[in-house]
């Protein structure tokens, strides 16, 4: 096909189009993950829950999660259509929120909650190696960390909002009725992910033969995983998970219950995540076109280790430093995820072939998710047990500290370790030194940005108080 003619101008409108609703698309996704998916730890705390059950919540649903992925290949057989398997998953999962209100208000069960919260994880990891291939398929080569980048940050931006509007209602309403408080919020992230499965049926799907895959099963694929280079890294990102989910269900019950902060301040520390994001997303996406998302990989990887480590050392500090310093250390976090995230992300493009990147993406999400299974379940045990260490007897939450450790230190293995084996899929030019590049493009994004951006505010006053100033002479 020419690409003067006709069928051809009439796909690449179609394509342009299409960017421009998923990010759209990804606006409403954004709304969900602010106002819903952020303030689930939350409400679970609100039930009462304990550190064994806060690892259930983020370990159960991604393993049923996980197992679901391996049979996410075979859909296509019964649904070829890749957009109808995402419109159907996506709708399915925002009508989640409203069983997890319901049932949540008539049975106050937190194992019930887990049931519901793993339904809505499996709805939207079943679209995923779907959405990845129909994605791979509609965005360039050339721009892809570009676009993604932008996209990432446009979503960060409207999740930030909704983190900090969702903290807000929280704060006000649950002064009054707690439980009218989150009901607002989930239903917010109903209406969210509603509008985002509306956006998708008008996305364009091109035409391409998913039925001709390598015949490549699970268990044959982790037979040579060390032999593939995708295989090294999906090893890789599976470590790093294991690592960080160890950590991650403690967190919110570290902040509420042993720093003693508030829904607001809460509502601070994750909406300063998402605006160090979304603000440092651009400068990683334009680096990863220029340098390759390997590098981008190791450089924020370097900050996302020291994390657990800080919040361990933070502890022993005077309780009025805590929330200043808990907010650098979510404003350096966000910056170095969103790098990671977005890096991770597209080297999954850059290192499997169209054809077979569904089944891929299948089996890297599968062992993504008993990663974090695994390290959510073990963190959650491991996070409620007491330590007795002579002399530090008065400090409560040992445990908790124990794993924030622990963490830290197999990240630190991890990526000093086992990342080196993971090779860049696409040659670049010079590369800068890994951790000057971490240092630089987090403060690029959260130093620079503001500085400029107020220098061309003032910049825009001057120019218009010396136009008002002409007017006004005689």
């Amino acid at each position: 096909m020419s690409p003067s003619s006709p069928v051809a101008i009439k796909e690449i409108e179609a394509i342009r189009t299409s960017l421009k609703n998923s990010v759209r698309e990804g606006t409403g996704w954004a709304v969900m993950i602010g106002f819903g998916e952020s303030y689930i730890s939350a409400f679970a705390e609100f039930l009462k829950a304990t550190t064994f059950q806060m690892g259930l919540l983020t370990s159960v649903p991604q393993l049923l999660s996980a197992i679901l992925q391996l049979f996410a290949v075979k859909t296509t057989h019964v649904i070829p259509s890749r957009k109808r398997i995402v419109v159907i998953s996506v709708m399915l999962q925002a009508l989640t929120w409203l069983v997890i209100i319901g049932i949540s208000y008539i049975t106050k069960n937190v194992y019930l909650l887990v049931a519901m919260v793993s339904l809505y994880f499996i709805f939207g990891a079943f679209s995923i190696p779907a959405w990845t291939s129909w994605m791979g398929d509609l965005v360039p080569e050339r721009i892809r960390g570009r676009y993604f980048g932008n996209r990432n940050r446009t979503i960060g931006m409207v999740s930030g909002s909704g983190v900090i509007l969702g903290g807000i209602i929280l704060h006000f309403l649950s002064i009054l009725n707690t439980w009218l408080a989150f009901t607002v919020l989930f239903s917010i992230a109903f209406l969210g992910r509603t509008v985002s499965g509306l956006i998708l049926t008008r996305q364009y799907e091109p035409v391409v033969l998913l039925e001709t895959p390598r015949k490549f099963g699970f268990f044959p694929f982790l037979k040579k995983i060390t032999q593939e280079n995708f295989g090294v890294f999906s090893l890789f990102v599976m470590g790093m998970l294991f690592s960080v989910y160890l950590a991650v269900p403690l967190f919110v019950i570290f902040w509420l219950r042993h720093m003693h902060f508030s829904y607001f301040q809460l509502m601070t520390l994750m909406a300063t995540t998402s605006i160090s994001s979304f603000t440092a997303m651009k400068y990683w996406g334009r680096y990863a076109d220029l340098y390759g998302n390997r590098w981008v990989m190791n450089a924020s990887a370097w900050i996302i280790t020291l994390l657990p480590g800080l919040w361990v050392a933070v502890y022993f500090l005077p309780p009025q430093y805590y929330f200043p310093i808990a907010v650098c250390i979510q404003m350096f976090g966000g910056a170095s995820w969103a790098g990671y995230n977005l890096a991770s992300a597209n080297y999954v493009y850059d290192t499997v072939p169209q054809k077979d990147r569904l089944r891929y993406v299948s089996y890297h999400n599968a062992m993504k998710g008993a990663a974090v299974f695994s390290g959510s379940l073990l963190g959650g045990w491991m996070g409620g047990t007491s330590i007795h260490i002579q002399g530090m007897t008065d400090i409560e939450p040992t445990g908790i500290l124990m794993v924030f450790t622990v963490s830290t230190l197999l990240r630190f293995g991890f990526l000093t370790g086992y990342f080196p084996r993971v090779k860049e899929a696409r040659v670049r030019r010079e590369i800068p030194a890994p951790i000057r590049f971490a240092a630089f493009v987090p403060m690029q994004g959260l130093v620079i940005d503001p500085i400029i951006g107020l220098n061309r505010t003032l910049q825009q006053f001057r120019s218009r108080l010396q136009k008002l100033w002409k007017k006004m002479e005689p």
